[in-house]
């Protein structure tokens, strides 16, 4: 069991063939039996995404631990399944395992088992955006840890804390269980991680830099190991700091899960997310083949921030508008303050990509920049500094025009009609004439000539 134990941690795939040797070789229907199905469930389910056969076996297992009245190992189990489940997009299932949990968790008194139980429900809550609901399972989850006295459980305990501290913009919880953790295990790869982003977003330039070159320390098999964690757990450290070893890494990250002879679902994410990321900070990419490929991972909301971003570069202004404007919403509401200051810069850069108009921008930048300075999220400060200086560049390459009056403009300089222009922009000729009286106004001209020869001078067309 230690190295089922082991291999559970590290080795992914390949502990799927011992999970299955084992099995024949312990006594049907025993307490062993149960334990070792339900790893093998939770790594067919979470590595090959292959839920079907996953239930079968958790459910077998859960029957086996009933038999032998083991409430610890039930609980042990069902909380497998609320992440197994969930992570298949098999709702259902999941909220019945975790209502199955909190009922076991009344009813036994091993602490071990009871952390994990917690941990599992307070993944769960996190990730259907209830993150208050989950922090206090986590710090339960944690409680229990330390009674347990093992220091792995403690240590993740600490880490998923901080994880759902940075949700909420908490940057001094955050650091202090990041801290708590690297006491136990300093050189835990996403513990480090995680320290990487929070130094990132709270513009401690010095100790983002000290934090990096901790990570770097670390062995790249490490780094790749698990979740991916350079993809996964760098992306936004990348968005909110312009340096271009991170998103080196980053890259280096995606192209070694890329190589994988057989790669989870898990992985998968994390690869896509480490793109899209760096799509949104200005690499090369496909943003239309990258949207598809992540509506195809069915990422709950909350962990899918980068989608109206990439919506918007693959020029899709209404579909954009309309996600920025329900994960904005969905974000306050829920109090992930960390995804809806994100998605508020986005939403700007979104605005100022597609010439939305200069009230509508300045508008968005300052709830934007509220929004980032009550999150204590300096980084966004900066970044808002850059979006406000590409406003002011692109004032002067478009003469304050909106991209409407600018399009009415480049059809007159055409010679267009107003009825011509009415009909291929599928106006109004009201409409119309009311966008040119708007740009004779803004290009200080009369008539249709003097504005096509200030057009020309001023490279409008």
């Amino acid at each position: 069991m230690a190295q089922i134990r082991f291999i559970d941690t590290e080795g992914m795939s390949g502990g799927i063939p011992v999970y299955e040797s084992a099995l024949e070789l312990v006594d049907s229907g025993s307490r062993i039996d149960a334990n070792i199905m339900g790893r093998l469930a939770r790594s067919v389910g979470m590595i090959l995404g292959d839920y079907p056969r996953a239930h079968q076996l958790l459910e077998q297992a859960v029957e086996i631990a009933r038999r032998l009245g083991d409430l610890n190992l039930e609980m042990q189990l069902c909380g497998d399944g609320v992440n197994v489940a969930f992570f298949n997009g098999e709702y259902r299932d999941s909220r019945s395992y975790s209502f199955r949990v909190e009922e076991l968790a009344d009813r036994t008194s091993d602490p071990l088992s009871e952390s994990g139980a917690y941990l599992h429900l307070g993944l769960f809550y996190l990730a259907t955006g209830k993150i208050f609901e989950g922090i206090e399972y986590l710090k339960r989850s944690l409680a229990h840890s330390v009674l347990s006295n093992l220091n792995e459980r403690i240590s993740s305990s600490h880490k998923v804390l901080a994880g759902a501290y940075i949700r909420i913009c908490e940057w001094d919880l955050a650091r202090e269980h990041v801290a708590l953790a690297l006491e136990l295990f300093p050189f835990d790869e996403r513990v480090l991680a995680l320290q990487v982003t929070v130094e990132a977003m709270t513009g401690e330039r010095e100790a983002y830099l000290s934090s990096l070159s901790d990570y770097f320390a670390t062995e790249e098999h490490r780094r790749d190991s698990g979740e991916g964690s350079s993809a996964r757990y760098l992306s936004m450290a990348a968005r909110a700091i312009s340096d271009e070893a991170t998103a080196t890494e980053i890259e280096r990250s995606i192209a070694a899960i890329g190589l994988r002879v057989r790669s989870s679902r898990l992985l998968s994410s994390a690869s896509l997310i480490g793109r899209a990321c760096l799509a949104l900070e200005g690499h090369e990419d496909e943003p239309v083949r990258l949207r598809e490929q992540l509506l195809l991972e069915q990422l709950p909301d909350m962990e899918n921030i980068w989608l109206p971003g990439l919506t918007s570069l693959a020029g899709m202004v209404a579909e954009a508008e309309e996600e920025f404007n329900r994960l904005i919403f969905l974000s306050a509401e829920s109090g992930h303050a960390f995804n809806e200051a994100w998605l508020r810069f986005d939403y700007a850069a979104h605005l100022v990509r597609h010439s939305e108009g200069e009230t509508v921008i300045a508008r968005a930048i300052s709830v934007g920049r509220r929004i980032a300075a009550k999150s204590g999220i300096v980084a966004l400060t900066e970044k808002y500094d850059l979006l406000e200086k590409m406003v002011a560049g692109s004032k002067k390459r478009t003469a304050g025009l909106t991209r409407r009056e600018l399009e009415v403009l480049r059809l007159v300089f055409s010679g267009k009609s107003n009825s011509d222009i009415a009909d291929e922009l599928v106006l109004s000729r009201h409409t119309v004439v009311r966008h040119l009286s708007n740009v004779y106004s803004k290009l200080n001209v009369s008539n249709r000539s003097e504005a096509s020869k200030i057009a020309v001078d001023l490279g409008l067309v």
